[in-house]
């Protein structure tokens, strides 16, 4: 499944052939009927026979699924049709090394990618253009808009802590974690508790990709806290990018 049939997809809300009598999707209500595939039926799972046992699994395409559901229930379903590699035009040195490091952070092993620099250079463009890919490979995406996020879970830890532990828990989890605009505003004693927790439970899953995006620097990040930040240094090793200076959306406004 490539980005330009990932989109399609996105576009058309609507993925399964009609018929004159559509049959229900047993995934429908969990909202996974958004996948047309020919392998399970659009029924989610295949099954096989070992030792003179059937056993049933996870078909491949749930993968896929689940993303394209998170990916609508986070919002990014609409920046994936503007922000891919493709409508990233770069025009400077910096541009171009951005987007060549973010292809190839898609091929490459699984590390963690950090992009920071001023609003409006291009953050969240690079970042969501490497989500679309990824999960058009099958990859799981979570996206974290870190201010909205951060403000339910830190409300949320002494009225809800079932919500708090259900999504600290997805969001530590993740096959990739994308948090967009980290650490945006004033960082209180509560956001660092909730960002050590996360980033460092990820940090020892070698296996999961974290993407971060920011308008701070290294320098700025480990004035907050030094722990923190020589994890991150360390996950994104090789994969730490400043977007250019200019400020291309307000430009293009």
């Amino acid at each position: 499944m490539t980005a330009d049939s990932l989109l399609q997809l996105v576009r058309s809300g609507k993925l399964c052939p009609e018929s004159q009598e559509p049959l229900p999707s047993p995934l429908a209500p969990y909202g996974l009927d958004n996948v047309d595939c020919p392998v399970c039926h659009n029924t989610g799972t295949v099954t096989y026979e070992k030792d003179g046992i059937l056993y049933s699994r996870d078909c491949e395409c749930m993968a896929r699924r689940r993303s394209l559901r998170e990916l609508k229930n986070s919002g990014l379903s609409e920046l994936a049709e503007l922000y891919t590699f493709e409508t990233y035009k770069p025009d400077n040195p910096i541009a171009e090394s951005l987007l060549k490091y973010a292809k190839k952070y898609v091929e490459d092993h699984p590390a963690w990618f950090l992009v920071s620099g001023r609003p409006g250079s291009g953050k969240s463009h690079i970042c969501t253009a490497i989500c679309v890919e990824l999960i058009s490979k099958g990859h799981r995406v979570v996206y974290m808009m870190w201010r909205d996020e951060s403000t339910r879970l830190k409300s949320s830890l002494a009225s809800d802590p079932e919500y708090y532990s259900r999504r600290m828990d997805e969001l530590k989890n993740a096959d990739v974690l994308y948090i967009d605009d980290f650490f945006k505003g004033k960082v209180k004693d509560a956001d660092f508790n909730l960002a050590f927790e996360l980033l460092n439970y990820r940090y020892t899953q070698p296996s999961k990709r974290t993407i971060i995006s920011t308008e701070l620097d290294l320098p700025a990040l480990r004035k907050i806290d030094e722990a923190l930040a020589r994890r991150i240094i360390e996950r994104s090793e090789g994969y730490r990018r400043r977007s250019p200076d200019r400020n291309y959306s307000y430009e293009k406004s």
